[in-house]
């Protein structure tokens, strides 16, 4: 590589370090000299701190580190390093031997970047690397080792600016800070040593405070001793007795876990090993207070030179009480403190990000610990309180689960409550400067669960469950009654209509009535169906009292026929009939003018038309499927068609006969068309089905339309009723009721006129 005698060749020179700048460490740095000289290159000169940075840049390029590649599930660690005109980093993975690095990171800074404190330097070089190397931040956790308090002054709770920033831009990312202690590879330790030499004078070393820690347990008890020196001479003593049985090595971690906490009051070399489980919680729970050190050493002596400590501990291990400092109380374990006790209250939310902003107590779930580290930088205490950063607002109040359901109480249905929906409801009280993490879906289930919005709310339009059809493989096996009036009275005081449907061929019987009794229903299936089609297997109808009474049941278990009815409040169970009924009084109502009175006269010829008309779903007229060929119609008589004028009476006997023998294959065509016009009817009806499902032993409202139909209790009166218990599942949406007291409600209730009630 030779010196750059021109431009060109100093541009071509960068651009070849530019390309090699993942496996240079602090390339940045290295090539400043080159950058400068290209800042003005109308006066380009050769400089002795170009030829310099190259020779030195040759020496690098010699002996290049080896990277390593990484596997999925690895955590990494990452080196940082700030001189006064670049940043860098270094992306490493643990191995068995030495840490081996991955990845160089290097920024020169320009402008106001040169003019950040180190410490923002640092930050700026954390997050250059997580932009850098988002794949690796993103599938791999990382370990930010660094001398410097960097996640305390990421996590401050007066930060501003381009801090706040960097700390929600990082807060994605799964990363944990660690202090920095031997440096287990040659080229990180190059990294590191380059960058004390490129700072020069680090400036003067805060003065250490030294703490002295000892645990005593024998058979009368256990405790432990502390000596806390200052730089200035004083001293803090301390004593604590162990309200528990505590073994040598668990005396000596909660030794050293109080005197940690007592040098946190006033303003760790990692010698100590974990035996067992109990012992390696020690050992975390050390290191978490640790990390709370800018510098932390951890230095095992022998009892003689620590004997003011010993001699606290074993003051506080006996029983009897001795003249001296005063003797604390710990009650239980330090580890079982910081998580929650067997039988005691759970942590809550709060808590647990209280104490990771206090002494960096993570909860012992590895997702939870994980999540909580990710999304701590959200939130500060603030006199004891925790907040939360907001996107609307300064700061949001955090809450307790107890607070929480106030909050909500007051706000849904207190004096400036007007039930509102569950979302709304969440939005209102972040609005009032409150949160807690699932705030919406809480806000959601309040309102679900509120009897006034229960017993109000809206009835649901879309179908429940699946449409059930209805079908029927024989003609005449199957009828649908139902009762179409009043009318205005005709002659005979007539003015109801009883109407029967055969499901299979769509044929109409219909008769006025006076009257609506028992015997006149009796009547009319005998005369009407039973004597003209034959015994009937079933009679499907709605739920009065002229279908259900004892007179017609006998009747029809006299004669084998099945009663069935449909749910109350619900007539499309029996919706063929309904359909007919409909049909029957458009017709009516356009034959009939001005004397309303003559609609006796017009009904058969209105049940003329229904029976000769070809249906959608059969694609045939009940007449044809009923007697084999189409009626002879009106209009042929008046306008002659090819079977009136060229009739002749043998041809035409032979024809009917004809017909008939075929008859069957009509009727089976017919079968399957409905068959298939049912199935797309269902396709369609299905699309809008939402389901609401409704168990045995349920508690549910039920419409108060079904009970009050005329709404005589006025405007104010609720939509809904109850609730009452689901006794029996028919069938899907069919259901038997009770009341709370245990009385049966009669009939079945159909999912539509139903509401699951939450209590």
């Amino acid at each position: 590589m030779q010196s750059p005698w021109t431009v060109k060749d100093l541009q071509r020179l960068n651009g070849r370090l530019v390309a090699l700048s993942r496996f240079l460490a602090r390339s940045g740095d290295r090539c400043l000299p080159f950058f400068k000289a290209l800042k003005d290159p109308r006066n380009f000169q050769r400089t002795s701190e170009c030829e310099e940075a190259l020779k030195k840049m040759k020496r690098h390029l010699a002996s290049l580190p080896r990277l390593a590649s990484v596997f999925p599930g690895e955590k990494l660690g990452l080196y940082l390093a700030a001189s006064p005109r670049a940043v860098s980093s270094v992306l490493v993975k643990e191995s068995s031997g030495p840490q081996l690095p991955i990845y160089y990171v290097s920024h020169v800074l320009s402008g106001p970047e040169e003019r950040y404190p180190p410490i923002e330097k640092l930050a700026l070089a954390l997050v250059l690397s997580a932009r850098k190397l988002r794949p690796y931040f993103q599938a791999h956790s990382v370990e930010v080792i660094t001398d410097q308090p960097l996640r305390q002054v990421l996590t401050k709770f007066d930060v501003a600016g381009r801090l706040l920033r960097w700390a929600v831009e990082l807060s994605e990312h799964d990363i944990s800070y660690v202090p920095r202690t031997a440096i287990k590879a040659q080229a990180v330790a190059d990294f590191v040593a380059e960058l004390a030499q490129m700072d020069g004078d680090p400036g003067q070393t805060p003065e250490a405070w030294t703490l002295h820690v000892d645990g005593s347990a024998n058979s009368r008890g256990a405790g432990a001793g502390l000596v806390l020196l200052a730089p200035d001479g004083r001293s803090f003593k301390r004593s604590l007795r162990f309200g528990f049985k505590a073994t040598n090595n668990e005396a000596e971690y909660e030794a050293l876990l109080a005197g940690l906490r007592l040098a946190l009051e006033m303003q760790i070399n990692g010698g100590y090993e974990a035996w067992d489980a109990t012992m390696a919680k020690y050992l975390a729970r050390v290191r978490d207070l640790s990390a709370r050190f800018p510098y932390f050493t951890l230095s095992n002596v022998p009892r003689e030179e620590n004997g003011r400590a010993d001699a606290l501990a074993k003051r506080a291990s006996r029983q009897a009480p001795e003249a001296g400092p005063r003797i604390e109380e710990l009650p239980a374990r330090t580890i079982e403190v910081a998580t929650t006790a067997p039988g005691g209250p759970p942590t809550t939310w709060v808590q647990e990000l209280l104490r990771f902003k206090r002494d960096e107590t993570l909860p012992l779930d590895e997702v939870a610990a994980r999540r909580l580290r990710r999304t701590h930088a959200w939130y500060a205490e603030e006199s004891g309180r925790l907040y939360k950063r907001s996107f609307t607002h300064p700061l949001l109040r955090c809450l307790e689960p107890d607070e929480a359901r106030t909050v909500l109480a007051e706000t849904h249905e207190g004096a400036c409550g007007e039930h509102i929906g569950g979302r709304t409801l969440a939005h209102k009280i972040l609005r009032q400067g409150y949160y807690w993490p699932t705030m919406c879906q809480d806000a959601k289930a309040y309102v679900q669960w509120c009897g006034s919005c229960q017993q109000h709310s809206r009835a649901p339009r879309q179908p429940s469950v699946p449409l059930c059809p209805i079908d029927c493989a024989w003609p005449f096996a199957q009828w649908g009654l139902d009762i179409l009036g009043p009318f205005p009275p005709a002659l005979g005081q007539r003015k109801y209509i009883i109407v029967g449907v055969d499901y299979f061929t769509k044929w109409v019987e219909a008769e006025p009535l006076a009257t609506i009794t028992e015997h006149q229903v009796e009547k009319f299936v005998w005369k009407n169906l039973v004597t003209r089609f034959g015994l009937p297997k079933t009679i499907i109808t709605d739920n009065g009292p002229q279908f259900t009474g004892t007179r017609f049941r006998e009747f029809c278990a006299g004669h084998s026929i099945q009663l069935r009815f449909s749910s109350v409040a619900h007539p499309q169970m029996n919706g063929l009939a309904e359909v007919t009924n409909r049909s029957i009084l458009d017709d009516l109502k356009r034959r009939v003018s001005a004397a309303r009175s003559t609609w006796t006269d017009e009904l058969p010829s209105v049940l003329w038309s229904l029976r000769t008309t070809p249906k959608t779903a059969t694609g045939e007229s009940p007449y044809s499927l009923t007697f084999g060929t189409e009626a002879v119609l009106p209009p042929e008589a008046a306008v002659a068609t090819l079977r009136t004028w060229s009739y002749e009476e043998e041809a035409s006997n032979q024809g009917l006969r004809a017909n008939l023998n075929m008859l069957e294959e009509r009727r089976a065509d017919a079968h399957l068309k409905a068959l298939s016009h049912q199935r797309a009817i269902a396709r369609i009806y299905n699309r809008k089905v939402r389901p609401r499902p409704i168990k045995l032993g349920d508690l549910v409202l039920r419409r108060a339309e079904v009970s009050d139909p005329t709404r005589t209790k006025g405007k104010l009166a609720p939509k809904w009723e109850g609730p009452y218990r689901v006794t029996d599942v028919v069938r899907p949406g069919t259901y038997r009721l009770t009341a709370m007291d245990g009385a049966p409600l009669p009939r079945t209730w159909n999912i539509q006129n139903l509401k699951k009630f939450f209590v």
